[in-house]
């Protein structure tokens, strides 16, 4: 990201990431401070916990969504794990609704979703709360409350992890994993809200 930004000269952007574009954005803002002028996390977290995650699962749809779940973060290679997972547990990453375009718009590269979630690999053990102590980027959160695969209680920890004031987590209540596909009139506004404060806010620094 920050060689992206160099070769086409942007200076101090916004890094907006959702899901898993959110532990990139994250992971940028701690290895190049000086980068962004803001930070936006839609649905993600500075860690994530496979037990917690498959446990939210079977709360918000029950032991099938929970057994789908198990399967895919423990064998990701798996065509049928992988299958199932979508069948069961993508339903509840929307409460709007799963939107059937998402998939046949979608470049997915299967060799590294499988790298990512496997036991041995970075998801359910990379952490970044430690860091984010050293973080005085502006950020700003927008959650739902029935977020299955990053439940909320991995965003409140995250928006603690960060100093004082830094951080402004917004929590949607009727709201699963796709934020803006739930909450889009909210989000937009939210965003459009924390991007025109960001030079006030760097003022008083």
């Amino acid at each position: 990201v920050a060689e992206f930004c160099s070769a086409l000269s942007i200076k101090r952007p916004i890094l907006l990431g959702a899901s898993f574009g959110g532990f990139v954005a994250i992971a940028t803002a701690i290895r190049h401070p000086d980068l962004a002028a803001g930070l936006i996390l839609i649905g993600s977290a500075a860690y994530t916990d496979r037990e917690r995650i498959i446990r939210r699962f079977e709360e918000l749809g029950g032991p099938a969504a929970s057994h789908a779940a198990r399967g895919m973060l423990t064998d990701p290679d798996s065509p049928a794990a992988v299958a199932d997972y979508i069948a069961k547990c993508f339903p509840l990453y929307a409460r709007a609704g799963f939107d059937p375009m998402l998939a046949p718009r979608s470049i997915v590269n299967r060799d590294v979703s499988a790298h990512f979630f496997r036991p041995e690999s970075e998801f359910g053990r990379f952490d970044y709360r430690p860091a984010l102590a050293q973080v005085r980027t502006p950020t700003l959160m927008l959650h739902g409350e029935l977020d299955p695969i990053v439940p909320i209680d991995f965003a409140r920890h995250t928006a603690s992890a960060f100093p004082e004031g830094v951080a402004d987590l917004r929590v949607f209540a009727e709201c699963a994993h796709d934020v803006a596909r739930d909450m889009w009139a909210e989000t937009r506004a939210a965003i459009v809200e924390f991007i025109q404060a960001i030079p006030r806010r760097q003022d008083r620094v």
